[in-house]
């Protein structure tokens, strides 16, 4: 049987490993615990792991330093995750310094578990295309293309374009706000039709869809599948806000196309780094 992924996990607790292998040898994956930081970077090295997955919930703020090093590395293309149940304070701050991927900040429920392996999934399939390119650069310096051998393949830090797509006039503050300096400019439509045709035809970098005075679970659901339908849409960052609570399954929306689901009171600093 083929795995889905091979994944380097770092930490220091053994319950907390053996609870995330578990997870992810459910989710069809070979997982390789690495207690210490450098045992970490040997293998990182040696074995083209598909991603990283640090628990900064065990290792705190060391685990963060780690993920960050590891970026400066070349290449430095190996998707990073955080994991964190409960956050630090100043966490967002520090993992979108360290430029890690995603930060898995939910209980490892059935839930969580299953949210966890459905936003895996793109960075995994981003080392393979990654790993697809180092592959093409090697074949095309054979024949004598003058081309870097590790060019430059990280994102840059903005600006971003944007569009928010909901019906309360605050939600375009919120989103400028949390960009800061990162924006390039927001858009803000009040119907997710006229939201999808703007994303169609637009050239956005994310996507934020606000659920709630008047949009519908069933909505965000219907809008998710729309957006990943569409050929030019399938990584686009697509996150939704969910005011209604309860009303909106987080694995269910991811599973239908969203990123990730954020509450309502979402702070600003972890609305910025997602």
């Amino acid at each position: 049987m083929n795995r889905l992924g091979n994944i380097l996990f770092h930490g220091n607790d053994p319950a907390r490993a053996d609870r995330m292998g578990a997870v992810l040898a459910e989710g069809n994956c070979n997982v390789v615990v690495c207690e210490t930081a450098d045992e970490l970077r040997a293998e990182a090295g040696g074995s083209h792991p598909d991603l990283v997955i640090i628990d900064v919930g065990a290792l705190g703020r060391p685990g963060i330093a780690t993920a960050a090093a590891l970026r400066q590395r070349k290449p430095e293309t190996v998707p990073v995750v955080l994991w964190a149940e409960e956050a630090l304070p100043g966490l967002y701050e520090e993992a979108l310094g360290a430029r890690a991927d995603d930060l898995f900040d939910g209980k490892l429920d059935t839930v969580g578990a299953a949210e966890l392996m459905l936003r895996l999934r793109p960075l995994m399939r981003l080392s393979t295309q990654y790993a697809e390119v180092r592959r093409r650069i090697a074949l095309a310096r054979e024949f004598g293309v003058s081309i870097p051998k590790d060019p430059d393949l990280s994102v840059g830090d903005g600006p971003y374009r944007v569009l928010a797509v909901g019906r309360s006039p605050a939600l375009e503050r919120r989103v400028v706000a949390a960009l800061a300096k990162r924006a390039k400019g927001v858009d803000f439509r009040g119907d997710p039709l006229e939201g999808r045709d703007y994303l169609f035809d637009g050239d956005y970098d994310a996507a934020v869809l606000e659920v709630g005075g008047g949009l519908s679970g069933d909505d965000a659901l219907e809008f998710c599948r729309m957006v990943r339908n569409h050929p030019h849409l399938y990584n686009l960052p697509l996150v939704i806000i969910d005011e209604l609570g309860r009303e909106l399954p987080r694995d269910e929306t991811v599973r239908a196309g969203a990123s990730l689901v954020l509450a309502a009171a979402t702070g600003e600093n972890r609305l910025r780094y997602f």
